[in-house]
């Protein structure tokens, strides 16, 4: 009587056992399948770029020519492949190191004025409107831990780790956002005499 009481509990066992195992395995596969096509759905609407050459990030270290970049994500796409999340850029002689300021509003303006003059007299010209920032020389000592740049190189960077760069652009440093509170820090006592 044991022994049957043993093999039943032991058949059960692996009965359950292999119960599990089979429907996790056609469960996911059933579930995979249902999913493949919206996901194609949404990669539809989240293009993966084919090639990249400018990266944002955020710098983590710098060392002996090699700036360590904590990259910004490429797509906003959630099913795409991983990139690379750290970059080693190499940088040379050759690499521009360039600070990113924003122009004075009256200069631009005034900049945007004579390129809409320039475009109404000379319509079969193509005229690049002006930038509204400026691009000011640096050097690569004036780059910190936490600085966010961008990376700009002459090759294919988009799954490369290490790659050369040919200009560096310091972005403005976000404004601190202090909160502002609408009501007083303390509460004034209340006075328990009033009803």
């Amino acid at each position: 009587m044991k022994k049957l009481v043993v093999i039943i509990i032991i058949t059960a066992i692996i009965g359950l056992v292999a119960g599990c195992v089979l429907g996790y395995y056609f469960g996911t596969r059933s579930i995979m399948a249902s999913y493949a096509g919206k996901i194609a759905e949404v990669n539809k609407l989240f293009p993966l770029p084919t090639e990249i050459y400018s990266l944002s990030g955020t710098i983590q270290n710098i060392n002996s020519g090699v700036l360590t970049l904590k990259a910004a994500p490429i797509t906003q796409n959630p099913f795409a492949e991983n990139f690379p999340a750290t970059r080693k850029i190499a940088i040379t002689d050759a690499t521009q190191v360039v600070k990113i300021e924003q122009k004075d509003q009256a200069t631009y303006q005034d900049e945007m004025l004579a390129y809409q003059k320039e475009i109404q007299s000379q319509s079969a010209k193509l005229i690049t409107p002006p930038a509204p920032f400026d691009e000011i020389n640096i050097k690569l000592s004036d780059l910190r831990d936490g600085d966010t740049i961008t990376v700009i190189s002459n090759t294919n960077i988009l799954n490369l780790i290490n790659f050369p760069a040919t200009k560096i652009q310091l972005m403005p440093a976000l404004p601190s956002t202090s909160v502002q509170r609408p009501f007083p820090s303390t509460i004034p006592a209340s006075n328990s005499s009033n009803p």
